[in-house]
């Protein structure tokens, strides 16, 4: 699962710098059997004049509520790769589900193979 930083609306994220740009997760999923690529976007300027960003703990809250609902995320190792705010976002929605984890069994699931 990759987790982007802050970005203005319209930027490329998780590209290469060949000519043309590739999307290289692309590689990974190649390279490694059984791989699945997930992207989490998610609007995130780094100031108000460039555009709106979500507060980190609803994003974070956002966010592990989707996970939650993806039933092809409900087996297997989760590996998080993030960046700059991703790894903000990634870190706040461990925190949430692991304060959810003793009252959620599926939480506490998604903790346990969650891997950052």
């Amino acid at each position: 699962m990759f987790v982007h930083g802050l970005r203005r609306a319209g930027s490329k994220i998780w590209m290469s710098s060949d000519r043309p740009p590739e999307f290289w997760p692309l590689w990974l999923e190649a390279d490694i059997e059984n791989l699945s690529i997930w992207i989490v976007e998610h609007d995130s300027a780094p100031t108000r004049l460039r555009g709106h960003s979500m507060p980190l703990v609803d994003r974070a809250n956002n966010v592990l509520a989707l996970l939650l609902l993806e039933e092809r995320l409900q087996r297997g190792d989760i590996y998080f790769v993030t960046h700059s705010f991703g790894g903000l976002v990634f870190e706040q929605l461990l925190r949430t589900a692991s304060e959810r984890s003793s009252a959620e069994p599926n939480v506490n699931i998604f903790v346990r193979r969650s891997i950052g």
